[in-house]
């Protein structure tokens, strides 16, 4: 189940972030300098929760599966998203 919510939490906080909270900002707050800065730390935190998500589906892949989980294309999606 926690391969599951990491995944969720990495796209979903992008998705998140990307989609509904940068353009509110941009759109409510008077001083787009501001807007930029919050959404730019925003922007920061999802990165580093993304890198702890993909080193820990990528651990958790190559623990259960091992050679195999090279076949399976979720990893693969993993470390195309993690570059």
């Amino acid at each position: 189940a926690l391969q599951s919510i990491a995944a969720t939490l990495w796209a979903g906080g992008l998705g998140v972030t990307g989609f509904v909270v940068a353009p509110v900002l941009f759109a409510r707050l008077e001083d787009r300098a501001l807007a930029g800065l919050i959404a730019g730390k925003l922007f920061s935190l999802m990165a580093w929760i993304g890198i702890a998500c993909a080193l820990y589906l990528i651990i958790f892949r190559f623990a259960r599966y091992c050679g195999t989980s090279f076949r399976q294309g979720l990893l693969s999606v993993v470390l195309l998203m993690l570059l």
